[in-house]
């Protein structure tokens, strides 16, 4: 799939909220500057949203926990 003709942070965002609020986290509606998405993080919750590059030739994997901030 290619990202011609698309806004591919937008869409990447948009999966990440998708992902999020099928899991039912609650999301946080004042944000510091510069963070658009966050959410609550539940005592005991690690099942934090993978991400993926797809190159020509190779793919490279991110796991959640190096590609969501949090604290």
């Amino acid at each position: 799939q290619t990202t011609v003709g698309r806004n591919a942070y937008r869409a990447v965002m948009g999966a990440f909220q998708n992902y999020y609020d099928a899991l039912k986290l609650e999301r946080i509606g004042r944000v510091p500057e510069g963070l658009q998405l966050c959410y609550t993080n539940p005592p005991g919750f690690n099942n934090f949203a993978s991400f993926t590059y797809h190159f020509d030739g190779a793919s490279y994997d991110i796991e959640g926990k190096f590609v969501n901030l949090f604290n």
